[in-house]
């Protein structure tokens, strides 16, 4: 244990290493709390940057914005078809009309090209081959075609980058602003 205890202070390059090792861990986490994880979950700030900078982000071809509703009757499929139809968000009144005691219709909202998804491949763009899905055999595709992104969502991970550089940039010049650096000239 005594050996142990003195090792940074025999070896001088150890001690080095372990504070270089630590100060990366403290540094890991002080960008992880102010940059990363806000930019992960900030959405007001995501939605405001996108809108800022729209004309930056392009799809590189139509994709299919939209929701596979998939049914275990063909009825349910009906009435679930009705209610998107009739209500934007129509998720709520599933959950409280069809949805009330048991799961008869499940929902997939994406974002999808060709080749992503056999049903929307199938009801979209035109595939030959009907998927099937065996607990939940009845599907229609709900949505629409888009060719520029509408929302921060559309193209998640290049806006979320994007923000995460804004973010950073501003947290260095905050701290550049706080902490002033003197360098004494004639010492150096």
């Amino acid at each position: 244990d005594y050996k142990d205890d003195r090792l940074e202070e025999e070896h001088p390059a150890f001690r080095t290493i372990i504070n270089e090792f630590s100060e990366g861990l403290l540094l890991y986490e002080v960008k992880n709390k102010n940059i990363w994880e806000r930019a992960k979950n900030d959405k007001v700030g995501l939605t405001d940057y996108f809108i800022k900078n729209k004309s930056k982000y392009k799809l590189n071809q139509p994709h299919y914005k939209g929701v596979i509703i998939y049914a275990k009757d063909r009825q349910s499929l009906k009435k679930t078809e009705a209610l998107a139809k009739k209500e934007k968000s129509f998720i709520a009144g599933i959950r409280n009309s069809i949805n009330k005691d048991s799961i008869i219709v499940r929902l997939e909202p994406g974002l999808w090209i060709k080749g992503n998804n056999p049903f929307v491949d199938y009801k979209i763009y035109g595939g030959k081959e009907r998927p099937s899905d065996h607990e939940f055999p009845y599907f229609s595709v709900f949505g629409k075609t888009i060719k520029q992104p509408e929302e921060y969502n559309d193209v998640k991970v290049e806006v979320e980058l994007d923000y995460q550089n804004e973010l950073e940039k501003k947290w260095i010049s905050y701290l550049k602003n706080k902490y002033k650096v003197n360098i004494n000239k004639p010492v150096l």
